[in-house]
């Protein structure tokens, strides 16, 4: 199962595109990581670059392109508009596919205590990452910069690393952290007044009492002589490109002032561009089933489940009973995330947003286990199939057996355990979800139904070959564990749909 995260460092130098070009063939160095973007704005003197891949891959090219931008950059020589703190200024990773955000908040912790260890550069946490609150909002840290931070590293207790010594050299510090989705877009004036460009940003930010998710700079780009709107829309969804470019606009108009273009630094989700046209082309019901290359992919995806299925339906015995089950967890945790997504959608729930959003993040750990459970069922049984075939004169074949059962039946277990870890989230969106969705969510509980039944045979159908009656006593003891939540916490969740229904 392929875990995907995407990586969007941020680097001090935009002008010396030698310096830019090493930083990517750093990147590129590591195997099966694949560059999206690269946005350099000179004025900034700053690059975004924006690359995905497997984990291990990703935390590799991270590190790589941190050690290289810190032999590279020298901070006592930058020049730019932007605020930074470091050569590599940030380090955010964001999930992807099959990945929670706590796994990602776990590399986070890693690569920056590797930074600080090998690299010798002051790690700072922020955001999903953060083990200090105060440090939750990026701007905390940044917006002090590199030159008031090297002074005060070593005796001001605010600027104490997460990782690293409490000193600076050349390449500054860094910020390592785990995010969602973000759109970063800027809007530039037709005019070279920064005071109201930042006039502007004051109002537009969230701390300030603007728009819900938007952080706001006004800046000067001198090298073009206007004025600059830069902003990172943390939650597009509360307010999207489109609300942003409206408001600019209209405190813009009361100085006379136009609007001379926007830019995306970046990429933007397609839910951002599916925000943008329901709203200024007035399309409510748009969404990724009106593009044509998504029906493309989805044809594509169909297809990947029809090779699953005539794999489920051959003579080979993997994928089996135990697949399956573990597919019907992933259904069940998938429905659930749709649900979330629709309550987090509706404005009539916004007084659980906090929760829902909160367990969304356990519900999609579970979903990618799930995934990978039905891997390690067919692992399982290949384990088995090889003791099984060995020669029946061998003396080590039956204690190969009783082994490789063990293991196969320790995966079905541990695919229970996991799966009853969905109660907690399931239970909250029976009693509160969205009532539009509410049998999506009863159709979850009897699918985590099929999957704890489909554990509990594939429990049973390994212990005959255990003969210790330790481990069977175990065993018998966690599938009386799992019928009991069956029958007194699931079915009592579907009777609380029925009547909400």
């Amino acid at each position: 199962m392929q875990k995907i995260i995407e990586c969007v460092p941020n680097f001090s130098c935009a002008r010396d595109v030698k310096v830019l070009e090493q930083i990517l063939t750093a990147i590129k160095s590591v195997k099966n990581v694949s560059v999206l973007n690269v946005h350099k704005d000179d004025d900034h003197n700053r690059s975004v670059v924006t690359f995905v891949g497997e984990v291990e891959d990703v935390f590799n090219a991270a590190f790589e392109a941190v050690k290289t931008a810190s032999k590279l950059i020298n901070l006592n020589d930058h020049k730019g508009m932007h605020p930074r703190i470091g050569a590599t200024d940030v380090v955010p990773f964001i999930p992807i596919k099959n990945v929670s955000m706590s796994e990602c908040v776990k590399l986070a912790l890693e690569l920056g205590e590797k930074i600080g260890e090998e690299l010798k550069i002051p790690v700072y946490l922020y955001e999903k990452a953060a083990k200090i609150k105060d440090r939750e909002n990026l701007a905390n840290i940044r917006n002090h910069q590199y030159e008031k931070i090297k002074k005060e590293i070593a005796k001001n207790d605010f600027f104490k690393p997460d990782f690293g010594p409490r000193k600076m050299g050349n390449a500054g510090a860094i910020c390592v952290g785990v995010r969602e989705f973000l759109i970063a877009y800027n809007i530039n004036l037709k005019s070279n007044d920064l005071i109201l460009a930042q006039e502007i940003a004051g109002k537009i930010r969230q701390s300030s009492g603007g728009l819900k998710g938007v952080k706001a700079l006004g800046l000067y780009l001198k090298d073009r002589d206007i004025a600059q709107v830069s902003m990172n829309l943390v939650n597009f969804h509360k307010n999207s490109v489109y609300e942003v470019f409206k408001f600019v606009k209209k405190e813009a108009d009361k100085h006379n002032v136009e609007i001379l273009e926007s830019e995306l630094v970046g990429l933007i989700p397609q839910d951002g561009v599916n925000d943008l046209v329901k709203k200024f082309l007035k399309l409510p019901n748009f969404n990724n089933e009106n593009i044509l290359e998504r029906r493309i992919e989805n044809w594509k995806e169909e297809d990947s489940i029809n090779n699953y299925l005539q794999r489920l339906a051959s003579k080979e015995p993997v994928p089996g009973g135990g697949s399956v089950s573990a597919l019907c967890g992933a259904l069940a945790s998938a429905l659930s995330s749709m649900v979330s997504n629709l309550t987090l959608n509706n404005k009539k729930y916004s007084l659980i947003h906090k929760k829902i959003a909160f367990n969304q993040n356990k519900i999609e750990e579970i979903m990618g286990n799930m995934r990978e459970f039905m891997d390690k069922d067919s692992f399982a049984y290949e384990k088995f199939s090889i003791a099984l075939k060995m020669d029946k004169t061998n003396p080590k074949r039956k204690k190969e057996m009783v082994k490789a059962s063990v293991y196969a039946a320790e995966i079905p277990l541990q695919m229970a355990d996991k799966i009853i870890e969905l109660l907690k989230p399931i239970s909250f969106l029976a009693k509160n979800g969205n009532l539009n969705a509410i049998s999506d969510i009863g159709i979850a509980l009897e699918l985590m139904i099929v999957a704890l039944k489909g554990a509990i045979l594939n429990i049973k159908i390994n212990m005959k070959w255990i003969e210790n009656k330790k481990s069977n006593e175990r065993f018998n003891k966690k599938i009386k564990e799992f019928n009991d939540v069956i029958d007194k916490e699931i079915f009592e969740l579907i009777d609380i749909v029925e009547k909400r229904i």
